[in-house]
């Protein structure tokens, strides 16, 4: 597999996609309704257009992974996971904090990760073994410890776990840190991956919603888990991102007592 011509390949199909995305942004949206407060609109469905129709020319043999049309199961040992748009309520209503993420796997192994928000106009690249670059320039998580740490996350609809988002906040408060709701978790594993956040969570995401951005996290030298601190795989419903093995290991447990 040559993970050179993958990644080439991803930034650009990610990059044809961004443009129709941000073209779009301004414009009278197309919508349809997947569930409550789940929207796709019809640029979703171009960017996922434009997208898988890049990798099934160049990588016929893969499988894929996708929000809209779900698994294309080509039996292969690779599976490209894309989300043509994470974010789409903000997008909808013309919020900046969107973008497209795609990701390259084998097994459990994440071989390549891109994150393009188009309007801001910051691409995240990660190759496995190579670290992770935006816009070119290589990045690395912060070393702020855990007093005034800057943490990403989103209340999921569902009451179950808003429920327990609520005692995880009081715990956090508690704990000194701070809390920023973006309404995108590839942004949210993006932002621990260029050390503007320390970390980030969700307690409910689809594969999709994680595992595009996952590795940014790890070449950017940080840890990233589901919340019950094992490995992530396509199945995976949750994430848990750090800075570092100490504020991972502080996190998990306040996680775990706001969740029994």
């Amino acid at each position: 597999m040559n993970l050179n011509l993958a990644e080439k390949v991803a930034v650009k199909a990610v990059k044809d996609a961004g443009k129709v995305v941000a073209s779009g942004v301004d414009k009278e949206k197309k919508v349809s309704y997947k569930g409550r407060g789940d929207i796709v609109t019809h640029v979703d469905l171009e960017s996922e257009k434009i997208i898988l129709k890049a990798i099934e020319k160049n990588f016929p043999d893969h499988s894929i992974l996708t929000e809209e049309t779900g698994f294309i199961d080509k039996k292969s040992d690779y599976v490209w996971v894309l989300d043509p748009i994470d974010g789409t309520m903000n997008y909808f209503h013309g919020f900046d904090s969107f973008c497209i993420g795609l990701g390259l796997m084998k097994g459990k192994d994440i071989l390549i990760n891109v994150v393009y928000n188009p309007l801001q106009k910051k691409m995240y690249v990660a190759q496995k073994g190579k670290g992770v670059k935006l816009n070119g320039k290589k990045v690395k998580v912060s070393k702020m410890g855990i007093e005034d740490a800057f943490i990403v996350t989103a209340a999921s609809p569902k009451k179950w776990p808003r429920d327990k988002f609520v005692s995880f906040l009081d715990n956090v408060y508690s704990n000194g840190m701070h809390i920023r709701m973006i309404g995108s978790c590839l942004l949210y594993l993006a932002c621990v991956a260029e050390g503007v956040a320390e970390v980030a969570f969700s307690i409910c995401p689809k594969p999709w919603d994680i595992l595009p951005a996952a590795l940014l996290v790890k070449e950017a030298g940080g840890i990233v888990t589901d919340m019950n601190g094992q490995e992530l795989d396509i199945n995976s419903s949750s994430f848990l991102a750090a800075n570092t093995k100490e504020m991972h290991d502080k996190m998990l447990g306040i996680l775990k007592e706001a969740l029994k």
